[in-house]
C-alpha cells in the first residue's frame, strides 16, 4: 500500500487587497505542523501579526510570508486607496 502523501501547508489566500488604512484581513496556514512565522516584505505598506492578521498601513504592495519548517508560503498584499 502507498504511504499517505505528506500534507503540504497551504495559505488560505495567496493574494489580498486592502482598501483603507487600518483595514485588516486574517490569513491562515492549513496543513502546517509546527510553528508558523509571519513576516512582511515592507512594514511601511502592510504589517502582519503572529496569528496571520494583515493590516494595511499605506498604499502600495507588499508580500506577506509564512514560514513553516522549510516551507515558505507567500501572499501578495495590495493596499489601494
Amino acid at each position: 500500500a502507498d504511504a499517505p502523501a505528506e500534507t503540504k501547508p497551504t495559505l488560505s489566500a495567496n493574494d489580498i487587497t486592502l482598501d483603507s488604512e487600518g483595514d485588516t484581513q486574517q490569513i491562515t496556514v492549513t496543513g502546517a505542523s509546527g510553528e508558523v512565522t509571519w513576516t512582511s516584505s515592507d512594514t511601511k505598506i502592510a504589517t502582519v501579526t503572529a496569528d496571520g492578521t494583515i493590516t494595511a498601513v499605506a498604499p502600495g504592495r507588499a508580500t506577506v510570508t509564512a514560514k513553516v519548517g522549510d516551507q515558505t508560503l507567500n501572499c501578495a498584499v495590495r493596499c489601494i486607496w
